[in-house]
């Protein structure tokens, strides 16, 4: 398997498993924080998307991010900082965020995704592996580093968003894993 093939694969795992975490959730399922430190999922979605956006167009491409392009405005907020990523995030800006629509926040991934997906296509392994970008703590990553450090997000985050729905929910499908092994399975 390629590269390439393999980052799309991990980017589409990571999104099947996000919209199967989110199906059926309710807007207070979807605010609830275990403690008042703690990110609610859609906190979590939110701050995922927004990772996928930062990295992928300001890191890599060196352009201004989706949310900069009108979906701020969607989520009734002001761009404000591109790097304003809910990284850090003390106790009162969790507080303050007020979590949207399950259907916002899925829309604005989505985007993301698709734009990190279109990004990828452009590129082959060898510009992965080769081209450099400046990194956003200093020194410089290859765009396979970005990308790596993407799913790193996406893997953190999409477990947290799991293990939240499991304390409200409780055990739901123990046969979901993700969609690889039901592919196996189902001869895909």
């Amino acid at each position: 398997m390629a590269l390439k093939e393999f980052i799309r694969d991990c980017l589409d795992q990571n999104y099947n498993s996000l919209v199967k975490s989110l199906d059926g959730l309710t807007p207070e399922e979807l605010s609830w924080r275990p403690d008042p430190q703690c990110m609610s999922i859609g906190f979590m979605v939110w701050h995922s998307a927004r990772a996928q956006d930062f990295l992928v167009q300001t890191v890599a491409r060196g352009s201004h991010q989706l949310w900069e392009q009108g979906w701020a405005d969607r989520f009734g907020s002001s761009p404000g900082n591109p790097q304003d990523i809910g990284f850090g995030f003390k106790t009162e800006q969790l507080e303050e965020f007020q979590v949207p629509e399950r259907s916002l926040l899925l829309e604005y991934f989505e985007a993301t995704r698709s734009n990190a997906l279109e990004y990828l296509d452009s590129l082959d392994d060898g510009s992965l592996c080769t081209r450099t970008v400046s990194g956003p703590m200093g020194g410089s990553l290859t765009l396979a580093g970005v990308y790596q450090q993407a799913i790193w997000e996406l893997n953190q985050h999409g477990g947290q968003i799991g293990y939240v729905r499991g304390i409200q929910k409780g055990l739901e499908d123990r046969r979901f894993t993700g969609g690889v092994f039901e592919a196996a399975r189902d001869g895909g």
